[in-house]
């Protein structure tokens, strides 16, 4: 670690989170030259295991605020300060990767000498650069003698995820600030984990995540490399959140790795390089993660998700079992070996599969097979609507909808058969796609169509697809006890996807239907 700086963590513990802060120590001691100071304020709680660089206070009982202030009055002038929760995530180098571009904005700006860092800023910061002499009152120390300088996500040196336990999944979408290399892969990996952090269980991660701006003066290739922890950070936030849905959690890990991948699509040699080291990072993190966090049934359903989704972590996740023969974080073996993978609901994808091997080209014909099992759906009273539909040209389907003005059908749905096999003893239906809006962005919704005697019911998936200009893969979920349509026997089963009914054009990449 460079000289030029002294980054301390200032980690306090209060009553009920001897376990969250005995994961924390280990994370932040590993860090190269980081000091930490950890001071209780429950009571009578048992002592960290000692270390040269942690500095233990006993305060008794008294409030958060209060211990951290006295944390910070022991700390000595030009000491940066990194406050963190008791279960905040710390990952590799992080603190040397933060104190350094601390020190780089110190070399730069006129700065008091004492800074507060929390792990989680505050809405509504002011520019770079500005004093402040205030903010929440557990966050900052009261003398108004000590002035603080903060650092807002703006500045892109430090842009920490939001407060989890504040903010529900909507507000997440707006007001999270993730950052990738040249902007590249955050619209997708926000979506991903807007859903993700939308849960009762809440967390924060206390982690800089850097992107490339004029400000840092960052190559590309030292954004990627700084990308390493974040890439990290983010992947075990997804593991760590919603443990009510494991589902959701396996979807921000896989989605997380697919904006990786896209980040860096056509970097040099240095480049790949960069992004290998990143890669390694998140993947060194994932069974410890794992282990944590999961119960074996969740740990089985997310490795699943990621082996499906995310080739390279599913050839990692293989790596580690055959080094251990026993097997990694409480994964066994035949968790990750041939069929339990991914158990596809076998006749859809079979249809699918048929489909890329038929030569078409047409304007869609409500009802007709175009391939057994695959067949469109078009409000036949809609005059003057036009849809047309291809296949080819490395894409699995591609489908235009013309619809002015009056003319707008009242559906348009994609079905697909799946057939009418007892899903009482499965947990979930997935759907993976690869999708392009080759005009504005698309929303489309999925579900279940499960016919029985007196009628049909529709099971709707949890969320959306969603199609932008550039492709992307995504998936959705549909949990079987969700109702008793999809828990009791049917007749038949089909799988739809709900189109918009203005006019669009859309180019269906991929499909898969998956089924646990």
């Amino acid at each position: 670690m460079s000289g030029a700086w002294q980054l301390t963590c200032v980690l306090t513990r209060g009553e009920g989170e001897t376990d969250a802060v005995a994961r924390s120590l280990p994370a932040i001691l590993r860090q190269p030259g980081l000091r930490a100071v950890l001071v209780d304020h429950g009571g009578h709680l048992p002592p960290p295991v000692a270390h040269p660089r942690l500095t233990h206070v006993a305060m008794g009982r008294t409030d958060r605020a209060t211990a951290r202030n006295r944390a910070v009055e022991g700390l000595g002038a030009g000491d940066w300060v990194w406050v963190l929760d008791p279960g905040d995530v710390v990952m590799p180098h992080a603190a040397d990767s933060l104190a350094r571009a601390l020190d780089e904005a110190r070399r730069n700006a006129e700065e008091p000498d004492l800074v507060i860092l929390p792990g989680v800023m505050a809405d509504g910061q002011p520019v770079a650069g500005q004093e402040l002499l205030r903010a929440r009152s557990w966050e900052w120390p009261r003398d108004p003698e000590q002035r603080l300088f903060a650092l807002p996500d703006e500045t892109g040196l430090l842009a920490p995820t939001r407060a989890a336990a504040r903010l529900v999944s909507p507000g997440l979408r707006t007001r999270l600030s993730l950052r990738f290399a040249d902007g590249q892969g955050g619209g997708e990996l926000q979506y991903a984990l807007a859903a993700a952090l939308g849960s009762r269980r809440t967390m924060r991660l206390s982690v800089p995540v850097y992107r490339a701006s004029p400000a840092l003066a960052l190559s590309r290739t030292d954004a990627l490399a700084r990308l390493r922890d974040a890439g990290a950070a983010l992947a075990i936030l997804g593991a760590t959140t919603a443990r009510s849905d494991p589902d959701r959690r396996g979807t921000a890990l896989a989605v997380l790795g697919r904006a990786l991948d896209d980040a860096c699509a056509g970097l040099d040699e240095a480049g790949q390089a960069a992004f290998a080291a990143m890669r390694r990072a998140l993947l060194a993190q994932l069974p410890e993660q794992i282990h944590w966090t999961l119960g074996p049934a969740q740990r089985s359903l997310v490795v699943r998700r990621l082996g499906t989704e995310v080739p390279w972590v599913s050839a990692a996740l293989r790596g580690w079992l055959s080094e251990s023969g026993a097997g990694v974080a409480g994964l066994r073996a035949d968790e990750l070996a041939g069929d339990a993978m991914t158990q596809t609901i076998a006749i859809g994808n079979e249809a699918l599969e048929a489909l890329r091997g038929v030569d078409h080209d047409a304007p869609v014909e409500s009802g007709k097979r175009l391939v057994p099992g695959v067949w469109f759906d078009i409000d036949g009273e809609a005059a003057g609507a036009g849809a047309r539909a291809r296949t080819g040209e490395g894409s699995l389907l591609r489908v235009t909808l013309d619809a002015p003005g009056p003319a707008t059908p009242r559906w348009f749905t994609l079905n697909i058969d799946l057939g009418d096999d007892d899903l009482s003893g499965r947990r979930l239906i997935g759907l993976g796609a690869r999708l392009r809006s080759m005009e504005r962005t698309l929303l489309v919704r999925v579900a279940v169509r499960s016919f029985f005697d007196e009628g049909y019911e529709d099971s709707n998936f949890q969320d959306y697809l969603i199609a932008h200009e550039v492709a992307a893969r995504q998936t959705t979920s549909l949990w079987v006890d969700q109702g008793d349509a999809l828990k009791k026997p049917a007749k038949w089963r089909t799988l739809l996807m709900f189109f918009e009914t203005e006019s669009f054009s859309l180019e269906i990449g991929d499909l898969a239907i998956f089924l646990t």
